[in-house]
């Protein structure tokens, strides 16, 4: 469970309190390459990989298909491998939620030693599925031990703690209910961890313990003690009850959030107490003080990192490099903010059915993502105009209304250089650095993207364009080439840089072992890797398909990446009848895009004619060179 909230912090536990004591490696679950990794080399296997916090109100059947897919299969699958390798002892993550859901507001609910788990829903039957399971699998020579922890807290916890938190800092009155749960400080779990792992030896091949915190926990005084220790004062009042009792006799989501809140659900005390472990050495006062202590600390630190606004009028999922940009820049801790359009195409994989006349905000990947509504692009030159300047129109409004603070504006100008306005207007508006990413020359590309050769159109064009560069701070580019012809427009070269599409560090570290997706057969790899789009000419490989075909020769093009153009793509394969020559791989991340083309016998590059005639290097070129490879170029 590689990543996993519990998982990280036990490995960070362990290396600051008993770092002698464990060497520790950590497994994605998510890459099939685990069911290649040696377990025999490991004394224990501690499995924390699940899916936690589910909406069970109205949940399909394929969602609940992959609770038991991940919660209840994977985990058996780990145990069974782990035993066939060797390993001693193996534990597993159960939880709480086995024995169903908390008593509603004035009824209690005490767990003990004699209660039989009775899940409520998939989500607590697929992990007792998995908790009985693989303590079948014990025996002499492979211990299990199996944990039914109560609700986690503490730094970056997730689920109902954070909620509590937020509330806490915000009402000015809470009710004053009586109620009692049980839960369990990550501190105390890592500390609880790290002693069965290293001390006790228990006598049976399969037991169930369950940690908690020493004493039971009342909702009010959590959130009083929150409030406290973040410097705010706030006030239990038992007059709010009736509204309580009001709240939890409602039907519907309502009512199940007031029980959650307000209900009773606990362990006995006496079934958490160990001899020879002594682990509930934070009680709830101090284990939210250091919680909220961290919590502050990591706000601060959010509240003073870099803000980066990034516009570009397309940022779809399939547009990978302004993607991978901001997904380096998240890596190294900035906030990133992208203003952009409403998705172009009606129809497909990355339509969310919002329609295109509403402006909208999302966050994808830890982006914050501003969506502005604008006119449909669609063949021909007026409407590409009209998309272009639907853009501008909607970005001058939004600069002048927002009230977001960047400290610096990134433009992605991949087409069109209308774009580059809403930036610069921002940037003058707040006094901040811009800088401007060239991809297209403008306006020699106006001919060739809008066929639109009037010399006074293209004389304003070029006025807009120089408008834009001299108010950039710096200006990269995609090409070496580039760096001329922007600085006969007058800019300096001094702030023209170029910049190649990938960062050079990605190919460094190339690995050329067994790609998972291209089967070893000894067939030739041809590998694209980039948008499956309209404007890369992709259907010369399905005439080249064809004529291979015809020679009896038999080569893979392996088409890395997802796009607009894929579906239609796909069935001119399927109407020529040469499927068996194209392997199709989902989007992959910028970093693993030079193992793919390392492992193949050639990459292959398709231009378009804007991409010829734009007189530059394409970033997929750029990639294929930097792994030193050889590259077949077809150019419309």
């Amino acid at each position: 469970g590689a990543g996993s909230y519990i998982g990280e912090f036990f490995l960070d536990y362990a290396a600051k309190y008993y770092g002698d004591n464990f060497t520790i490696s950590s497994i994605d679950m998510q890459d099939p390459e685990w069911k290649e990794h040696d377990f025999s080399k490991y004394d224990i296997i501690y499995h924390v990989a699940g899916i936690a916090h589910a909406d069970v109100g109205n949940v399909s059947d394929e969602t609940k298909e992959k609770y038991y897919s991940v919660n209840t299969d994977l985990a058996i699958e780990v145990a069974r491998k782990a035993k066939a390798e060797g390993v001693k002892e193996f534990i597993f993550m159960s939880s709480m939620i086995i024995y169903g859901e908390s008593a509603p507001y004035g009824k209690k609910k005490v767990i003990d030693k004699n209660t039989v788990p009775a899940p409520a829903n998939f989500y607590g039957d697929s992990k007792l599925q998995a908790d009985v399971a693989v303590r079948e699998q014990a025996d002499d020579n492979f211990k299990v031990i199996v944990l039914r922890p109560p609700m986690i807290y503490g730094k970056g916890s997730k689920g109902n703690y954070p909620t509590l938190s937020k509330l806490a800092k915000k009402l000015p009155i809470f009710p004053d209910v009586d109620n009692e749960r049980s839960m369990l400080y990550i501190e105390n779990l890592c500390e609880f961890l790290c002693q069965i792992m290293l001390v006790k030896d228990f006598e049976k091949n399969a037991i169930v313990l369950i940690p908690q915190n020493r004493e039971w926990t009342k909702t009010s005084e959590m959130v009083k003690e929150i409030a406290e220790i973040s410097g705010r004062k706030i006030k239990v009042i038992k007059g709010l009850i009736p509204a309580v009792y009001i709240g939890s006799k409602m039907p519907g989501q309502i009512g199940r959030l007031v029980n959650k809140a307000f209900g009773n659900m606990v362990y006995s005390l006496s079934i958490s107490n160990y001899s020879d472990i002594n682990y509930q050495n934070s009680l709830l006062r101090e284990s939210i003080r250091r919680t909220e202590e961290n919590n502050t600390s990591e706000r601060e630190d959010k509240k003073n990192r870099k803000h980066i606004l990034v516009v570009s009028q397309y940022f779809y999922p399939e547009q990978f490099r302004v993607n991978d940009i901001c997904q380096e820049w998240i890596k190294r801790g900035y906030k990133i903010t992208v203003v952009t359009g409403i998705p172009n195409y009606p129809q497909g994989e990355f339509y969310d059915g919002y329609g295109y006349n509403q402006k909208r905000t999302e966050n994808w990947e830890g982006i914050d993502i501003i969506r502005l509504p604008i006119k449909p692009r669609k063949t021909g030159a007026v409407n590409l105009a009209m998309n272009y300047i639907s853009f501008v129109i909607e970005g001058y409004k939004w600069v002048r209304k927002t009230n977001i603070k960047a400290d610096e504006v990134f433009i992605y100008e991949v087409s069109p250089m209308t774009q580059a306005l809403v930036g610069v207007w921002y940037a003058k508006k707040h006094d901040v650095k811009c800088n401007l990413y060239v991809t297209d020359l403008w306006p020699e590309n106006v001919a060739i993207v809008l066929g639109i050769h009037n010399k006074v159109f293209l004389g304003l064009i070029g006025a807009m364009v120089d408008y834009i560069y001299k108010r950039c701070d710096y200006i990269f580019t995609s090409s070496m080439s580039f760096i001329d012809k922007i600085s006969e427009r007058g800019i300096s070269k001094d702030k023209i840089i170029f910049w190649p599409q990938y960062a050079e560090e990605f190919y460094k570290k190339v690995n050329r072992g067994k790609i998972l997706e291209i089967p070893d057969d000894g067939i030739m790899n041809l590998t694209f890797a980039g948008n499956l789009g309209t404007a890369q000419g992709l259907d010369v490989l399905v005439d080249t398909a064809k004529l291979l075909k015809n020679e009896n020769i038999l080569v893979r093009f392996n088409m890395i990446g997802n796009g607009r153009y894929e579906d239609e793509l796909k069935k001119h394969i399927k109407d020529a009848d040469v499927g068996e020559y194209f392997n199709f791989i989902p989007r992959q991340a910028a970093e693993r895009i030079p193992e793919y083309f390392a492992w193949s016998d050639a990459a292959l590059i398709t231009l378009s004619k804007s991409e010829v005639y734009s007189m530059t290097i394409p970033a997929k070129t750029q990639s294929c060179l930097a792994c030193g490879m050889p590259v077949l170029v077809s150019a419309d």
